[in-house]
């Protein structure tokens, strides 16, 4: 008989699961907070990917847009940060956008909700 590791993955589900089913408040971090206090520094046309990974850190995902078919295809870093507690929900989110390799602007998002109990 072996002996198997238990994933941390299954013992962070197995503890979500567990504070969720005691009722109590529990509060879940995905991810870490944008650093939109730093795009001040970054310039428009001028900073480059390095720049900006300095600046802001590794983002979570990056992919590619296109606005209009007129347009070229821009590069995009997607940064998130999710905190999941008992009675609320919230999900910030920075698009930093590329045109050609250089900083080119961002969009910004932050929600909260209340979880309603039934």
């Amino acid at each position: 008989m072996t002996c198997r590791p238990v994933g941390l993955a299954r013992v962070l589900i197995a503890l979500a699961f567990s504070l969720f089913l005691s009722g109590c408040r529990y509060t879940i971090p995905f991810g870490s907070p944008p650093r939109q206090a730093r795009l001040e520094q970054l310039k428009q046309g001028q900073s480059t990917l390095t720049d900006v990974l300095l600046i802001l850190g590794e983002p979570r995902g990056d992919g590619v847009v296109r606005w209009a078919p007129s347009l070229r295809p821009q590069k995009v870093w997607y940064y998130e940060y999710v905190v999941v507690g008992s009675e609320r929900v919230e999900t910030k989110i920075l698009l930093m956008f590329f045109d050609q390799d250089r900083y080119d602007g961002y969009l910004w998002f932050s929600s909260a909700s209340l979880v309603k109990k039934e």
